[in-house]
């Protein structure tokens, strides 16, 4: 399911490169990740900047059935997936929670966000990307 998979050192978001992607026939399961950030957009069009070496940020490209309206909880989830995921790693697990709804917080300190887009365009109603920014 996942990729074609790509890796570049910056980028403007991988959000916005992932989205003219999809518009251009991207399958489902693509990936695009970035050590740098410069022109991120998170929740509520907030500006997300992931300066090189600091953070590794991704889109992952979301072609769902069924339909847009059956996917309002995606974002939350994608946060709890986030959460999940680092306190596997994380020194310790109990440190890692989810501060609703989408950032996740190591030890009361932000450490990674979570963001769900619908890019849905008439003749695809179901498409949607999911980015994510974890902290080094």
């Amino acid at each position: 399911m996942w990729g074609p998979l790509e890796v570049v050192p910056t980028t403007g978001s991988t959000n916005a490169d992932l989205a003219e992607r999809a518009r251009s026939g991207a399958p489902e399961g693509a990936v695009l990740i970035a050590s740098e950030q410069t022109a991120g957009r998170g929740r509520l069009d907030r500006q997300w900047v992931s300066p090189a070496g600091s953070s590794v940020s991704m889109s992952l490209l979301l072609r769902p059935t069924p339909a847009f309206p059956q996917w309002g909880w995606l974002s939350l989830l994608a946060g709890m997936a986030v959460a999940a995921a680092l306190s596997d790693v994380a020194s310790s697990a109990g440190s890692v929670t989810l501060k609703w709804p989408n950032d996740v917080l190591i030890g009361g300190g932000r450490s990674a966000a979570s963001c769900l887009n619908a890019l849905s365009t008439p003749t695809e109603p179901g498409l949607w990307s999911a980015s994510a920014s974890t902290l080094r």
